[in-house]
C-alpha cells in the first residue's frame, strides 16, 4: 500500500511539476539557467538554493515559473485527493469471515500424534551410528 501512496503522492506530482517547468522554460532569459531546469532539474535547482544566487531579473522569472508550476501541481494533487475521497462512498461493505474452514494442521492429529509428542521429537534428534 505504501507503494501506491508513493506513486500518487510523490512520483505523479513530481512528473507534473517537471513537465510544467520544462514547458515554461521559454520564459527564462538565461540559457544556463534553462539548461539546469530542463529534464527534471527543477527540484535539484531549488533544493540547492540556486534560485537565491541568481541576478534579480532572472530570479524573478524563475520564481514566477515555479509559482505557476507548483500551483498547477497542487491543483492536480487536490483533484486526485478529491476523486479518492468521493470513490470511498462507492465502496461496497464486505463482511469478513470469523471462522476458518480448512484442514491445515488437523492431519497430524488424525495419525495419533499429539502436539507434545511432536515437540519432543523435534528437540531430541535421533543419531544412528
Amino acid at each position: 500500500m505504501s507503494g501506491f501512496g508513493f506513486i500518487w503522492g510523490i512520483t505523479v506530482p513530481s512528473l507534473i511539476l517537471n513537465a510544467l517547468v520544462t514547458d515554461g522554460l521559454s520564459t527564462i532569459d538565461d540559457a544556463a539557467v534553462r539548461s539546469q531546469l530542463a529534464d527534471g532539474g527543477a527540484y535539484e535547482f531549488a533544493a540547492h538554493g540556486s534560485v537565491q544566487a541568481l541576478p534579480p531579473a532572472i530570479q524573478q522569472q524563475v520564481v514566477r515559473l515555479y509559482t505557476k508550476a507548483f500551483r498547477t501541481t497542487w491543483l492536480a494533487a487536490l483533484s486526485f485527493a478529491l476523486l479518492g475521497f468521493l470513490l470511498v462512498f462507492l465502496e461496497r461493505h464486505v463482511e469478513l469471515r470469523t471462522e476458518l474452514d480448512t484442514e491445515f494442521g488437523i492431519e497430524e492429529q488424525k495419525q495419533g500424534n499429539t502436539p507434545e509428542k511432536d515437540a519432543n521429537e523435534m528437540t531430541t534428534p535421533s543419531v544412528s551410528v
